[in-house]
């Protein structure tokens, strides 16, 4: 086929043709790995929130210890007296 002084054969079409759904795939997939992305990042958020809400317990049962032993001591010194 020839339009304009362009040839234009099977193999043209083809190229052309599979270069277009490449580049519906590739916007379709970017899309897809950008949400992947976001739910990571939500993901990582949650994670964070959960360290430190683990770290506050941790907080809270280190100054429970300082007074179990504190307490521990005081009945020793009683003890001994």
């Amino acid at each position: 086929m020839n339009i304009k002084g362009i040839v234009f054969n099977e193999w043209y079409i083809l190229f052309i043709v599979l270069f277009i759904i490449a580049l519906v795939l590739n916007y379709y997939y970017s899309k897809k790995q950008k949400d992947l992305l976001m739910l990571n990042l939500q993901a990582l958020e949650l994670n964070l929130q959960l360290q430190e809400e683990s770290i506050k317990r941790l907080e809270i049962q280190q100054q429970e210890l300082k007074l179990l032993i504190d307490i521990y001591k005081d009945n020793l010194v009683k003890i001994k007296i």
